[in-house]
């Protein structure tokens, strides 16, 4: 519950929401005026010229042989988004809303939170099998092109110096490979579907601050392009939302978030909608 000082909110019993009392969230630096109450939380965006890749294919469908592959690790339904606008203000008003000491949201109707099972229903993202876990590899540039073009099917001609540093790749690199033509060699067919995999991740599932790089170290988890095992994509994406969610709330001049902000904004969407039908409901049932 919540108290009221000078005309704001602050927790009732400081226990639980302990940091609050300890100056070191995103809302007390709003009430305290340390920040101005309308400032946005704006992040940026690498995903954008992946969506413009989907849009300008033939009937904005990925070749069929490649998205088998990419149903089979559950990541089929994510391709299927489109370009969508980030709403600046949502983003922000949840962060603001979010607690890290409960991993809630606290709005005035009550607590709620993201689940596995949204993740799973608003994404189709896996949430059995094993965990997406592996070791962070610390490799020279020349080694990374190498797996890049042993996995990837990029041609060492088609990299520039640029694209590849300190273990990332740059998105732009990955989007001009897709938009190559497709070769209907299953080798290459399997390389194009790891190439769609790793910007997904590194622009929409796993994004993060640098908005025009992907961390190659994920090539580990979609070498083997076997339906089983079939990680658990959608518990790796949860755990990282969450942990960005609390970074957020906890920096009062954090000026955008990593993590898969469009999940974040639909499960809102959603959220919104159930309030909305219960109140409709008890209408109803009191008329």
């Amino acid at each position: 519950m919540d108290n009221q000082v000078r005309g704001r909110s602050i927790p009732l019993n400081p226990d639980l929401l302990f940091l609050q009392s300890l100056n070191s969230h995103r809302s007390f630096s709003i009430f305290t005026e340390k920040i101005p109450s309308d400032a946005l939380i704006k992040p940026r965006r690498c995903d954008l010229t992946f969506w413009q890749h989907i849009s300008d294919l033939p009937n904005e469908r990925i070749n069929a042989r490649v998205e088998g592959y990419l149903n089979a690790k559950g990541l089929g339904l994510v391709c299927k988004l489109g370009k969508q606008r980030l709403d600046h203000a949502l983003i922000t008003a949840l962060v603001e809303r979010w607690r890290p000491e409960t991993h809630t949201f606290h709005f005035p109707i009550g607590e709620a939170t993201i689940t596995l099972q949204d993740v799973q229903i608003l994404w189709g993202l896996p949430i059995d099998g094993p965990p997406v876990t592996g070791i962070w590899h610390s490799m020279e540039d020349a080694q990374w092109r190498h797996l890049v073009t042993q996995y990837l099917g990029i041609a060492d001609n088609h990299i520039a110096e640029a694209d590849i540093q300190t273990g990332k790749i740059k998105i732009s690199c990955l989007i001009n490979e897709l938009n190559r033509e497709v070769v209907e060699i299953e080798e290459r067919i399997q390389q194009r579907a790891r190439v769609y995999m790793l910007a997904l991740m590194g622009g929409v599932l796993f994004s993060d601050a640098n908005a025009h790089d992907v961390p190659l170290n994920y090539i580990w988890n979609i070498i083997d392009l076997s339906p089983k095992p079939r990680l658990s994509w959608g518990s790796a994406v949860l755990a990282h939302l969450y942990r960005n969610l609390c970074r957020a709330a906890q920096s009062e001049d954090a000026k955008g978030i990593n993590g898969a902000k469009l999940l974040l904004q639909h499960w809102a969407y959603a959220f919104n909608t159930f309030i909305l039908s219960l109140h409709t409901i008890n209408d109803l049932a009191t008329n």
